[in-house]
This record gives C-alpha cells, structure tokens and sequence, in this order.
C-alpha cells in the first residue's frame, strides 16, 4: 500500500527508496513476543555482545540516584551519530525493548549493517534503572491489567528523568538535573544528530512530536496508524500553540515555549525543568522524534468515543468521593502508623502524594470539577480515563504499603488496617474485568513495529538532511 506509493511519489530520492526498503524488512523481522525488564535487557545484550564481540561496546555511562549502573550500547562507525533511549519515564518500558530488537537489526541484517556504516550508535535500553525496577511485577506479567494497575510506577516530576534539564528562563529557573539526566546531557555532546525519545502511554493515543517535518514521514505515520496499529486513538497536541503537520505528527515543543504562551507561569510545576528534546535542540544542532505508541487500545471507543453515557458527572464524581471516603480514613491511619519509621525512597515520597491525593479525593468536589447543573452526561471517553485513573489510585497505594512493609520487615504490620484494605481491594480486582471490559493490549511486536518504524524512517531522512 503505501510502502508501493513511495516509489511513484518520491522518485527523485534514493533515500526514500531505502525507507521502502526498510519498511520491507521490518515486515519480515523477528520481533520480540515479550516486554523485557531491565535485568533482562541487560542479560540479553551480554548475549549479543559475544555474538558480536568486535562490532560492539557496552559501558556504563554512569548511575543512577541509587548507584544502579547505566549502560550504553555503542555500534558503527559512520560520521553522524544517533541517540535512542528507553524508559524516559519509569512506566514506560517498550523503549528497552524496541532498543534491543534495533541493535539486533543493526549488527544481523544487511539494511542494519548498512546503517552501522552510516552511523555511530549510542543505545540506552533504561535510563532510568530505580524506576523502571519498580514496574517489574506488571512488566513481567504483561498483558494483564490488575498486575498493571497494582504496581505500574511514574514517580513524583523530581524522579523522573525526562523533565529534570536544566532550564533559564524570565518565568522559570531550574538547575537541578537528576544523575540520570546529566547522563543524558554528557551523551548529546558526542555530536548527536538524531535524539530519539521512545515513549508509550497506557491508552491515550498514539502519536508523535518531531523537530523537522518531511511529508514522507507524514505518510509513513498514516501507515504505522492505519495499517500497523489502526485500532489506536489519535489525540490532539498537548497545547493549542504546537504546530499540525499531519493528523497525529506535531512539531515538538519545550518549557520554554509554554511559558512563552502562558500568561503566567503558575500552572508550570516549580519541581520540574526543561524536557529532554528542549534542552538538546536548545544547545545542540540536530533532529528530535518523540515517539508516542500505547500498549492499550478500547475496543467500545469507536463506537462510543463521542458519546455520554446515561449517568451525570454530578453523579458519577459522588460515588467515587463515597469509595474514596471508606478508604480514606484507612489509609491515612495506616500512613500515619509507619510513616516516619520508612527511610526515604521515591515510593515513599509517590505514597506520600497519593494518600493526600486520596484525602482530596474524599472531599466534596469542588466547583471546578463538578458541572454546576445535575443533569450534565458523562461523555464515554471522560468516562473510560477517570476509570483508570480511580482504580489504579487504590491499587498503587495497596502495593506501596506491600512494598514498603516488605523492605522494612522490623515494622510491625497492622492486622486490622490490613483485612480491610485487603477487603477492598479484593472487592475492586472481582470489578476490573467486567469494568474495563472492551479495553485490550497490544502484542509487544505491534508496539515494537511500530517503534522501529517511526524511528527508523525518520532517521534515515534525517540522514538525507544532514548529508
């Protein structure tokens, strides 16, 4: 379909003819059936590395906050170099995934061999090894969605990677980048030319932000959408100000600009800096993909995505304020009982802010989120992410005081507080099928595909504007 398109509409490019080349080859591509955690990444590419023992390095490019190393993978020989890394959020894990299937690519097929001699490839499967270990019980049970609403991790904004760049600007000041983030920036001096963030949501769409535009790469998004993962949503840009290239491809934003746009900064987290792809086109010369594929897609959103169901918000929002209101106390109690005997650690410091979210949460709306007539319809789509959000609020507070209490076996476990908040939680696992009936994963090869493709691609034409 469309790889037969690129022949008749971009006869002049040699260059688009090796993207229908590679498009070809990702077709017949082995591709993973698994999502892989960080120590199974780092055993994988240990393997690879004495298959390949001359045509790769593995370093550690530094560590974490909590001294875990950091490997890089470096490959090729060309006179640009690319930059891919995963896990740019710690809940995020099919970048490690797509970054192993890629160098496997590279070093086994003969499009790969010819991208390692046009290239220099600097890999970071986990950028973020703290986090990412957090997630491994859903990671290791992919697909099921209790295990995911259970123990799925993003951290607090000053945990996570991806917005912790340093940022000097009249309405924000931030100077205080993570270990990991200051890996980040000591790579993109090595001349990079292509950054690639790879990113994945749980289902709120597929789509992607790139720093220079080429219709080819309109066409091919409008393939990996209809074609490879048709049953994705596809939203909007995150701000009214972020240029349209194509349905589902926009032009990458920074901190700098929201700012630039906002009337004022209040609404800017003071904990937070300028994202990755900012900071590098801020201070260094290159082509920026940031890449957005989920791992779930709602098989009832095509039919209902524009519609209400037949219950109010005022309704609605009320009944979970009464679910939040019975746990409410219990968890605060239970919070309050441990609180100070727990060394701090980022699910400590994430416990912390969801307990208050969940005392916020059991509180009377207030006017901002709740409609002011009572007979305003909840639209489905309202419906499905407030769902996901609710339950998995309860979950991950459950695990967190599993994973805590387990850390720290010298404190003593609260039988009473236990029962019932095993109570409630056995109760909202019973729920979770039928609640989210309708709602799929994907299989990991899908997610990778498509990864590679859009990444791929779009590096090749940048390839070609950099020659």
């Amino acid at each position: 379909m469309i790889k037969n398109n690129f022949r008749k509409d971009y006869m002049v490019s040699k260059m688009h003819l090796k993207v229908q080349d590679l498009l070809a080859v990702l077709d017949r591509l082995d591709l993973p059936k698994n999502v892989f955690t960080p120590n199974q990444l780092e055993e994988k590419f240990q393997d690879l590395q004495k298959e390949h023992e001359d045509q790769i390095d593995i370093n550690v490019v530094g560590h974490s906050q909590e001294h875990n190393p950091i490997h890089g993978i470096f490959l090729g020989e060309g006179d640009k170099t690319a930059l891919w890394y995963g896990f740019p959020h710690a809940n995020e894990p099919f970048g490690g995934t797509t970054i192993f299937t890629l160098a496997t690519f590279l070093l086994e097929h003969r499009l790969g061999n010819e991208l390692l001699k046009e290239w220099q490839w600097i890999l970071v499967p986990c950028i973020d090894p703290d986090g990412a270990s957090l997630n491994d019980p859903w990671i290791s049970h992919y697909p099921d969605l209790v295990s995911y609403m259970k123990s799925a991790h993003r951290g607090l904004p000053t945990d996570q990677v991806e917005w912790t760049f340093p940022i000097n600007h009249p309405k924000k000041q931030f100077n205080k980048p993570l270990p990991e983030t200051k890996i980040l920036m000591e790579l993109f001096k090595q001349d990079v030319r292509y950054l690639h963030s790879i990113h994945g949501s749980a289902f709120y769409g597929l789509y992607a932000y790139i720093s220079d535009y080429n219709p080819m790469m309109g066409k091919i998004f409008e393939h990996v959408a209809k074609i490879e993962m048709p049953e994705a949503t596809i939203p909007p840009p995150e701000f009214d100000f972020v240029k349209v290239y194509s349905h589902g491809l926009y032009a990458t934003y920074t901190l700098e600009q929201i700012l630039e746009h906002a009337k004022d900064a209040s609404n800017v987290p003071s904990e937070v800096g300028e994202c990755s792809w900012g900071y590098f086109l801020k201070h260094h010369e290159g082509t920026v993909l940031l890449s957005e594929v989920p791992m779930m897609f709602d098989l009832l959103m095509p039919s209902h995505e524009n519609k209400s169901l037949n219950i109010t918000k005022k309704r609605y929002y009320k009944y979970w304020q009464a679910k939040f209101t019975e746990i409410n106390p219990i968890v605060q109690l239970w919070w309050n009982d441990i609180k100070e005997q727990l060394p701090d650690s980022r699910i400590k410091r994430i416990q912390d802010l969801f307990i208050s979210e969940i005392d916020d949460l059991a509180r009377p709306p207030k006017e901002t989120r709740e409609p002011s007539s009572d007979s305003t319809l909840l639209p489905f789509q309202e419906f499905r992410l407030s769902q996901l959000y609710y339950f998995r609020k309860i979950m991950n507070v459950y695990h967190n005081f599993e994973w805590l209490l387990q850390q720290q076996p010298d404190i003593a476990v609260n039988e009473h507080y236990q029962k019932q908040l095993d109570k409630i939680i056995k109760s909202l696992e019973v729920e979770i099928p039928m609640t989210f009936l309708g709602i799929q994963f994907f299989d990991v090869a899908r997610i990778v595909k498509a990864q590679l493709t859009l990444g791929l691609s779009y590096q090749l034409l940048a390839n070609e504007k950099t020659s």
